[in-house]
């Protein structure tokens, strides 16, 4: 795919987080693409990296986290730049974060300020990229508001947060991070903690924003169903790596490394036997911090050979847009599950 068909590139980042004397890595070698008005949906369990990748991205990781290499390309359709070329506080960083790049975090509660209005706290990002009039930027507020199906909005931009409900602040959240129209959206978990109607309400809202106005968007998540019902293409990360990466028809139809597997087979299923267990993945996480080496399933993958706890694994690529990290395509050969 040609760069300027690309949003995002993100080539061999890593990133590691300091633990006392210790420095843990915690993100090892991740790169996918994101192409223009399209989604990515980053999967996988809790704690698996799925935040901290895009916190890498946005350079928003805590004072205890490092990036300790890689390179993340954006493209705006006229002019690409590599993010960490630049420093967290720069001019050029922060004119990129809320400008170009809009982000949707986990907790909207926790993000909003509860002793300002709504209003004013959505208008700061034009006051500060386009030094808009207040009068000006609270008229793009309250038109905003109303494209994504806030009631009343004349009056709720003189709100307070504690005055929305749970999806309420969830489109405010949406809002913060499209007021000044950019190029990708982030959203982390955005439907998290918010009842199945309002999950998807917001859902519709963003696939909205992505087709309609051909936005790019990165979903970070662990609902599979959610994933097959809206993402274009999917990014599976176990342990701070990418173990497969390809478009949602390929993972859901065609998934090949067998934490994927697993992760399909433990999604709930209407008309499912009442009296058939629901599949999990045995076992629990490892500690990263005591990880040595080859794949990072290993200990708790039925497929796993010895080789599979030392070798240095290498992506395979399967077809053009569908890749797995796995010895058992490395070595093409046919192994029955243990």
């Amino acid at each position: 795919m040609k760069k300027t068909e690309l949003t995002l590139r993100v080539e061999n980042v890593s990133a590691s987080f300091q633990n006392g004397k210790e420095s843990v890595q915690i993100l090892k070698d991740v790169s996918f693409e994101v192409p223009r008005g399209k989604m990515l949906a980053i999967v996988g369990e809790s704690g698996c990296g799925k935040s901290v990748t895009v916190h890498s991205i946005m350079q928003l990781l805590p004072k205890n986290g490092h990036i300790d290499s890689g390179k993340v390309f954006f493209n705006d359709g006229e002019n690409e730049v590599d993010l960490f070329s630049m420093t967290k506080f720069s001019k050029k960083m922060r004119a990129i974060r809320g400008g170009k790049i809009g982000m949707v975090f986990q907790d909207p509660m926790a993000s909003l300020n509860p002793t300002h209005r709504i209003g004013k706290q959505v208008a700061e990002n034009l006051i500060e990229h386009y030094k808009m009039p207040k009068k000006e930027a609270m008229k793009r507020v309250i038109d905003l508001f109303k494209r994504l199906g806030i009631p009343d909005p004349e009056q709720r931009v003189k709100d307070y947060p504690h005055q929305f409900s749970g999806g309420m602040r969830q489109r405010v959240m949406i809002a913060i991070s499209m007021i000044c129209n950019p190029d990708l959206l982030i959203a982390d978990e955005p439907t998290t903690a918010l009842d199945v109607t309002i999950q998807a309400q917001i859902m519709d809202l963003m696939k909205e924003l992505q087709e309609k106005y051909n936005k790019s968007i990165i979903l970070i998540t662990h609902n599979m169903g959610l994933v097959a019902e809206v993402a274009d293409h999917v990014a599976v990360m176990y342990m701070g790596r990418i173990v497969e990466y390809g478009t949602v028809s390929d993972i859901l139809n065609h998934p090949s490394h067998p934490y994927t597997k697993s992760l399909l087979q433990s999604v709930p299923v209407m008309g499912l036997d009442k009296n058939r267990k629901l599949a999990t993945i045995r076992g629990t996480t490892p500690n990263p911090k005591y990880y040595t080496g080859g794949c990072e399933f290993a200990d708790r993958c039925g497929f796993a050979m010895e080789s599979c706890k030392s070798t240095t694994i290498s992506n395979v690529n399967l077809t053009d847009n569908h890749k797995v990290r796995c010895l058992l395509f490395e070595n093409s050969k046919e192994v029955v599950a243990k």
